[in-house]
């Protein structure tokens, strides 16, 4: 808020209305959980992985460290035209097929 101000030119003014918010959550991408989940999205998808910071203000999910004390993986199967949260949202059924490969071979990498 201080850097906002501090930069506004002359004649504007500013106000800030704070929302909802919740902390931030990161999972470590070379974490046990994180290396399995590098494996089977490389099964599932038979590509290589991108890591890439996404979701981490989800609300939820730092709750679910905090509260019941495991860690959360967030793995990204939409796409950057998928247009998430707006009226023509989309999800091509290729990558819903890839999401279900993903969870069976995320379940066996954490099986092991």
């Amino acid at each position: 808020k201080e850097h906002l101000r501090k930069h506004l030119p002359k004649g504007v003014t500013l106000e800030i209305t704070d929302g909802h918010s919740g902390p931030w959550y990161l999972t470590d991408p070379h974490s046990a959980i994180g290396e399995a989940a590098q494996r089977a999205l490389r099964k599932a998808f038979n590509h290589g992985v991108a890591l890439i910071r996404e979701g981490g203000s989800i609300p939820i999910v730092s709750e679910f460290r905090g509260i019941l004390g495991i860690e959360t993986l967030l793995t990204g199967l939409g796409l950057s035209d998928c247009r998430a949260h707006s009226p023509n949202e989309n999800f091509p059924l290729e990558n819903f097929e890839g999401g279900i490969r993903l969870n069976k071979a995320i379940l066996q990498e954490l099986a092991h």
